[in-house]
């Protein structure tokens, strides 16, 4: 149990922090994706389902601070929404293919509107206008015209997030009865053993976060181009996105780093030792990409999740 804990942990303050320093859009899809097979995970090798879900949630969010402190304030909000849904939906509902399927999708549908639902809320009928205009732009089409296209490359933004909730629904379903009696071939036990697993790095203190730089850049950002905007916007509508960027930049960190010293006080042996054996993590889920890599792409995905979770969580080094 508590190894699948370590490898989600890995997942968002390794890979999804890495993502999100690169800015990368997938950000959610992948993180999100090993998030909904893990939580299944935890939830199936539980007794106590809604205790184990929210310790493992706990460790999560406190190791991602620790770890990963510029991670954005909606990666937490992500991380918690889809921790708590998996106890809500299986501390109470049986182990079933409909409720993983629910969950999957709700985490998903989640992770894909919440960066649209923080445009609309910081920038409001300036949002929309702004996508109007660089449709019509881009297609060379009228305003009814661009309407439409927005419409339907919307919809199939959301298809594509629903389409992926429901493969990582049906993986989580079988890697739940396949995980624990995977049989490597000797060539495959060779391409593991090629592998290091036993590297820690030593323990470090942690040390207080600073105000990022990209702040600072923000700032000076809206100094250079306010003179440029001032007659053609209202001053509520400055002093609007003024909070908003303090909530979101100031006082939410605040509340969250509040939150993670309790958590991690609560669970600061489990964090240090998450953190000293990262290049374990790393190196097992290296090894799981080489045992997939003769694969077909499609197949090679579902098999690279296989083994990375299994090389982590069930593999014992000899």
């Amino acid at each position: 149990m508590l190894k699948l804990i370590y490898f989600w942990a890995y997942v968002e303050a390794g890979l999804a922090g890495l993502l999100h320093i690169l800015h990368i859009p997938i950000t959610g899809l992948v993180a999100g994706g090993f998030s909904i097979i893990i939580n299944v995970l935890i939830a199936h090798y539980s007794d106590t389902k809604i205790a184990n879900l929210l310790k493992a949630l706990g460790i999560v969010l406190a190791v991602k601070f620790v770890l990963s402190p510029f991670t954005p304030v909606g990666a937490y909000v992500a991380v918690c929404f889809q921790g708590l849904l998996a106890v809500l939906l299986f501390g109470i509902l049986p182990m079933r293919k409909i409720s993983i399927l629910v969950f999957a999708i709700v985490c998903m549908l989640e992770s894909a509107l919440q960066k649209p639902l923080l445009a609309i809320l910081l920038f409001k009928k300036q949002f929309w206008i702004s996508i109007l205009i660089m449709v019509k732009a881009t297609f060379k089409v009228s305003p009814e015209e661009a309407t439409e296209k927005i419409y339907w490359m919307f919809a199939i933004y959301l298809f594509v997030y629903i389409c992926w909730a429901i493969l990582m629904a049906k993986w989580a379903h079988q890697l739940r009865y396949k995980l624990a009696h995977i049989q490597l071939s000797p060539a495959q036990q060779s391409i593991v053993e090629s592998f290091s697993f036993t590297e820690r790095i030593e323990s470090k203190s942690f040390r207080k976060i600073k105000v990022p730089v990209f702040v600072a850049l923000a700032i000076a950002f809206i100094l250079l181009i306010f003179p440029f905007v001032v007659h053609h916007i209202t001053w509520l509508y400055v002093l609007r996105i003024c909070i908003i960027i303090v909530l979101v930049v100031f006082i939410f960190p605040y509340l969250i780093r509040k939150h993670q010293s309790f958590l991690f006080s609560k669970n600061k042996e489990i964090v240090s030792d998450i953190a000293q054996i990262l290049p374990q993590l790393k190196s097992r889920t290296a090894a799981a990409w080489e045992l997939a890599k003769d694969k077909k792409w499609h197949q090679r995905l579902y098999h690279f999740v296989w083994y990375s979770i299994w090389l982590n969580v069930f593999y014992e080094a000899s």
